[in-house]
């Protein structure tokens, strides 16, 4: 399951990046604009590298329960 947050961040960067893209924009708007947008592009990066940590996991763990446990040797 993904998680809602991921969506929410790529949203904004959307709203973010049409912002940006509106004529007659000023300097210093266009470049706190693109800060936030790196700033949402660092965190959505981050999210998206737990979540592929956590799905490993999950899998790992499954592997593991879903295995017959092995007889003793003797």
């Amino acid at each position: 399951m993904i998680p809602r947050n991921i969506f929410w961040i790529e949203r904004e960067l959307y709203e973010l990046r049409q912002k940006i893209c509106t004529p007659g924009i000023e300097k210093k708007q266009k470049k706190n604009l693109k800060e936030q947008i790196r700033y949402r592009e660092r965190i959505l990066k981050k999210m998206r590298q737990q979540l592929e940590i956590d799905i490993i996991d999950m899998a790992q763990f499954k592997a593991l329960s879903e295995s017959k446990p092995k007889e003793p040797p003797f």
